[in-house]
């Protein structure tokens, strides 16, 4: 924002408020995609850790279905 003041040299007050007005639109916009981000990325977490369950689970029966097979011969 700051070369736009520059550049113009002479904003009147109008002008700033546009300006102002413009970059806070833009910064609520920007939060409103971190914020999105946020969700999509604590979902993922969420299924990350529901598949490293569910691996640990398969696991642990592999391998009790390997001793049950090792101790049968």
């Amino acid at each position: 924002m700051q070369w736009i003041i520059d550049d113009s040299n002479a904003l009147d007050d109008s002008d700033l408020i546009d300006t102002c007005n413009q970059a806070r639109i833009e910064i609520k916009y920007l939060c409103s995609i971190i914020t999105d981000l946020r969700e999509a990325l604590a979902a993922r977490d969420r299924d990350i850790r529901s598949l490293q369950e569910r691996n640990n689970y398969q696991s642990t029966e592999i391998q009790r279905l390997e001793n049950q097979v090792h101790r049968a011969n």
